[in-house]
């Protein structure tokens, strides 16, 4: 048997040996929290910035389905501009017709006859009779001080002298200066 004579000092060691696991339990618990508050802490940060990854890429995909919708419309605009462009040149054309059937009796001096007119885009060709020189030539007097009138061309005078009317057949050329030419459209240009 032994008789243990300082019994306070085996019973402090107990306390500190308790004392040391509690503590180390202690320490290992708040380490244990601490690491999975942390862990929390970064999965649900991780899980935000997921979240706004999400709506990022949403964003973008919904971006770029409207730039793909204006990019559409742009070309359905560029076409539409592109037939407003042709309707406003063939309207700017459709007056050429007017404008030369107006000019052509303004120039005509009294007897003189066309029997011919033709019109290849600025330059206009007359075919017609007349009844002495003097006609026609108050006709060429009268297209010289024209300004709708540039580059005149006598082309041929032939005299008839077995005709009983108008004996003189002439054939004349000029540019009519009022004429509107069409205009190319750039698709055209790329397309020669």
């Amino acid at each position: 048997m032994a008789i243990n004579l300082l019994p306070w000092r085996a019973q402090a060691q107990r306390r500190q040996q308790r004392a040391f696991a509690m503590a180390t339990l202690m320490v290992v618990a708040v380490t244990l929290l601490f690491g999975w508050t942390v862990t929390a802490v970064q999965q649900h940060r991780i899980a935000i910035q997921q979240e706004r990854n999400q709506q990022l890429e949403q964003g973008i995909k919904q971006f770029k389905h409207t730039l793909a919708q204006f990019e559409k419309q742009d070309t359905q605009r560029r076409a539409l501009q592109s037939r407003l462009g042709l309707v406003n040149q063939l309207q700017q054309q459709r007056n050429n017709v007017t404008a030369v059937l107006n000019f052509i009796p303004r120039v005509m001096p009294p007897g003189a006859y066309l029997t011919r007119i033709a019109q290849q885009a600025e330059r206009i060709s007359l075919e017609g009779w007349v009844h002495s020189n003097a006609e026609l030539a108050r006709l060429l007097a009268s297209l010289e001080t024209d300004q709708a009138v540039d580059d005149l061309d006598i082309e041929t005078v032939v005299t008839n002298g077995k005709a009983a009317g108008p004996n003189k057949r002439f054939t004349l050329s000029f540019s009519f200066t009022q004429y509107v030419a069409p205009e190319r459209l750039s698709g055209e240009e790329d397309a020669s």
